[in-house]
């Protein structure tokens, strides 16, 4: 019997460690932690659709988080995406003292920690809507968005050209 307890509190408390293995996929921050906790019918789904953010599919969800709910994604000088967690409404909504998302039930702390180190690795998937076309702007550079809603090659560097980049090109 006592073994019964002791099996899902190490589990969780392994799934909280820095050594958390969890894919930092889109389509896994959606479906294990999204889609159940924010995605249902009442809050954040394609039928509701509160505040203009569904989390229930990961098409849906591409398309709310490429609003800039996961903050600004940049790209190091080795081109790698990285983001701010800090900066994050994503977080912030997840974190805040008052209003807390989701409001049943905040979210368990190994999952904000996931999505910490997920938008600190860029936020894959994140970064493009699949319907707002084949470009978009990460920090200073112009890359291309590829139907698996990744990075793909840098098409302009804006910086290079002293310019901002701005809608999927250098201004």
């Amino acid at each position: 019997m006592h073994r019964l307890f002791c099996l899902p509190a190490i589990a969780l408390i392994a799934c909280g460690t820095e050594n958390d293995q969890r894919p930092r996929t889109v389509e896994y921050v959606t479906e294990a932690i999204l889609a159940p906790s924010c995605g249902n019918a009442q809050c954040h789904s394609s039928f509701r659709n509160a505040y203009g953010f569904a989390f229930d599919t990961v098409e849906r969800a591409q398309q709310s988080l490429a609003n800039g709910l996961v903050g600004a994604i940049t790209l190091n000088t080795r081109d790698e995406p990285e983001g701010e967690p800090a900066s994050s409404l994503l977080i912030n909504v997840l974190t805040r003292t008052r209003d807390r998302m989701p409001y049943d039930q905040p979210l368990p702390e190994p999952d904000i920690n996931m999505l910490r180190r997920w938008i600190d690795f860029g936020a894959p998937g994140a970064q493009c809507d699949p319907s707002a076309g084949e470009l978009i702007c990460v920090g200073r550079k112009v890359v291309e968005c590829l139907d698996t809603f990744d990075y793909g090659a840098v098409v302009m560097d804006c910086a290079t050209m002293n310019m901002n980049c701005t809608a999927g090109a250098c201004q």
